[in-house]
C-alpha cells in the first residue's frame, strides 16, 4: 500500500502551526472529510450530480493533502480526475475506489494516533 501519511508534512504542520492548533485542524478535517465520503459514495452513478461529486472530490483531494493523508488525497485525486474526464465508464467502474475511501480515512487516523495525535 502507498504511503498513507506523509509524516514531514505533519511534522511541517506541528512546527508551523504547534500541535494544539494541528489537533484543532484535525478535528474540523474529520467531520468535513466524512461527509464528502459519504455524498461521494451515496450519489456517485448520479448523473445530476457530477458537478457536486467534482467538488466534492476536489474538496477531499485538497484537505486531505493539506494535513498530510497522502493516499486518501490520490485516491480522492483520481475520482475528481473521472469526474472532469470520463471515459469508458469510470464513473460506473470505481465502486471498489469509493469503497476505498472510508478505509482509508480510518487508517490514516489510526496512524496519527500512533504518532500521538489523536
Amino acid at each position: 500500500m502507498d504511503e498513507l501519511v506523509d509524516k514531514s508534512a505533519i511534522s511541517l504542520l506541528i512546527s508551523q502551526l504547534g500541535l494544539p492548533m494541528v489537533k484543532e485542524v484535525l478535528e474540523a478535517f474529520i467531520p468535513d472529510a466524512q461527509a464528502n465520503i459519504s455524498f461521494l459514495q451515496v450519489n456517485w452513478h448520479e448523473a445530476a450530480h457530477t458537478q457536486e461529486l467534482r467538488l466534492r472530490a476536489h474538496s477531499l483531494k485538497s484537505s486531505a493533502a493539506n494535513i498530510g493523508f497522502k493516499a486518501l488525497s490520490e485516491l480522492a485525486k483520481k475520482l475528481e480526475d473521472d469526474c472532469i474526464n470520463p471515459q469508458d465508464n469510470t464513473i460506473n467502474s470505481n465502486q471498489e475506489a469509493l469503497d476505498k475511501l472510508s478505509l482509508l480515512l480510518e487508517t490514516s487516523l489510526n496512524e496519527l494516533a500512533l504518532m500521538g495525535l489523536s
